[in-house]
């Protein structure tokens, strides 16, 4: 047996004499007594083998250890292939306008933002696309994105209506997504979430409100975070999951923890996510020395 190169193991603040330990290819998560981890330990850096039969079982079955003759990359490989050409499942991302209200200095899309928004035609025939498929499918997933989609929400209506009503008729699983610059997140639009079957929401903040309202204005030039967080904060109740996005480089980097002291001052800091977003300088629209690595 070997260890996986995909094994990660932390501290257990809640008690010390425990171990988290992860596999991030397996998604494998596992409390460890730290004797079994010394165990584990000492088996991989100094070949001292397991006397623990019920230890080395589940080490096993997360794939903590595997066989010597696992290739985890082959897996990896495989598993991404077999996605690809999963024809069970339908993934489309739907961008009704590349139309948006912000000017963000490092958006990639500058140069192609025009207020235009999908037309009949063009809607008709990607329901007419699922609707040939859909016998053939288990999901049908869609990830509403722009431009800014709320700026044509009648159209996510609309088409969200339509394809929804195909899944039921034929059994299938329907699952949406929106990534949304939160501008236009009010009550009203947020109570029609959820026969839309919208369960989860990507909102960007870039810093606490003097770096954020610098990087994302309004193509006015006005700010934007407080709009965007008290829609958050007032309609929280009846959101899907929220993911916040921070999207970072050299420009904030020093100040994106400011955005969880604000999230706790609002009472928000349980109820969403947080991730950071990397900005890279596609299509020549943001200065290259200012971007971080990826590293």
């Amino acid at each position: 047996m070997k260890p996986s190169r995909y094994n990660f193991f932390f501290d257990f603040p809640e008690e010390p004499e425990k171990i988290v330990a992860y596999n991030s290819r397996t998604g494998a998560l596992a409390l460890m007594e730290k004797k079994n981890y010394d165990k584990y330990k000492n088996y991989v850096e100094k070949g001292i083998s397991i006397d623990d039969s019920k230890l080395i079982e589940d080490l096993k079955k997360g794939q903590f250890l595997i066989d010597d003759n696992v290739d985890e990359l082959q897996l990896l490989r495989f598993n991404l292939w077999r996605s690809r050409f999963n024809d069970k499942n339908l993934g489309l991302t739907i961008a009704p306008t590349l139309g948006c209200n912000f000017a963000c200095v490092y958006c990639y899309e500058k140069d192609n933002q025009k207020d235009v928004f999908m037309s009949e035609e063009v809607q008709d025939k990607i329901v007419e696309y699922i609707k040939r498929q859909i016998k053939y499918l288990q999901s049908v997933n869609i990830t509403w994105y722009g431009g800014e989609p709320l700026l044509a929400f009648d159209i996510v209506k609309d088409m969200s209506e339509k394809i929804i009503k195909l899944c039921d008729e034929n059994e299938v699983i329907y699952g949406a997504s929106i990534v949304t610059n939160g501008y236009n997140l009010t009550r009203e639009v947020v109570e029609q979430f959820k026969n839309l079957r919208l369960s989860f929401i990507q909102i960007t903040l870039d810093g606490p409100q003097d770096v954020h309202d610098k990087r994302r204005p309004l193509k006015g030039g006005q700010g934007t975070f407080e709009k965007i967080l008290t829609n958050i904060e007032e309609n929280i109740d009846i959101m899907p999951n929220v993911s916040l996005r921070i999207n970072v480089d050299k420009e904030n980097v020093s100040r994106v923890n400011e955005i969880l002291d604000e999230l706790e001052i609002r009472g928000l800091k349980n109820r969403l996510s947080v991730y950071l977003g990397y900005v890279e300088p596609t299509n020549d629209c943001y200065v290259p020395n200012k971007c971080l690595s990826m590293c």
